[in-house]
């Protein structure tokens, strides 16, 4: 359910101190408002899906669409390379 929200100055301010060292350009906050929408809205859907689980309602062609540390320690692919199968880049680990 995407749902739009009203952010405090606070937040929107934290929110780009914290994000801007990983983006080329300068953010603004309309950046800071997509970027909290967007953590809020997967955490909305992890959180159904952690319910769906205890439901039991879980299925394999949805565990198919979700990367593999999510799915479980089953697979063996690892979530970077997941992400590169799809073409989505994914910096190298610092740790």
């Amino acid at each position: 359910m995407l749902v739009q929200q009203q952010f405090s100055e606070d937040l929107l301010r934290r929110t780009l101190e914290f994000w801007q060292p990983y983006s080329k350009k300068p953010l603004t906050v309309a950046d800071a408002e997509e970027i909290l929408t967007n953590v809020g809205n997967l955490l909305d859907l992890l959180e159904r899906y952690a319910r769906e689980e205890q439901m039991g309602k879980a299925t394999e062609e949805r565990s198919q669409h979700m990367p593999p540390s999510v799915r479980g320690p089953k697979k063996t692919c690892s979530l970077r390379k997941w992400y590169l199968q799809r073409g989505i880049s994914v910096p190298k680990s610092s740790a």
